[in-house]
């Protein structure tokens, strides 16, 4: 089983952290850090974006929930783009949502 570490649209500090979604297999080929997704997030869909895919999780199996999709036309970040988004949540004390919003094509 494959995992996702993502960032969920949302702009509020206190969820200003990377959430893991289960990879499901048909999507797997497709998943890469900078990819956009559709995920289940507190009853509703939202969009976010994959900071990274791992093998492993710290969270028991059951507590994760899969990923529902990719967006079809977004434009995939470059790791670049995210680390430049990460430098500036920490110098300008803004969410990593908020950064990655304004280095986005």
């Amino acid at each position: 089983m494959k995992y996702a570490g993502v960032i969920v649209d949302i702009s509020l500090q206190k969820l200003d952290r990377v959430f893991d979604y289960a990879v499901p297999e048909a999507l797997q080929p497709e998943t890469a850090s900078g990819v956009r997704v559709r995920v289940p997030f507190g009853g509703r869909e939202l969009t976010g974006y994959v900071l990274e895919v791992s093998d492993t999780t710290k969270l028991p199996a059951s507590k994760i929930k899969s990923i529902i999709s990719i967006e079809e036309k977004s434009v995939p970040i470059d790791s670049e783009l995210i680390e430049m988004a990460e430098f500036m949540k920490n110098r300008y004390g803004c969410t990593l949502n908020q950064a990655l919003k304004t280095v986005l094509p």
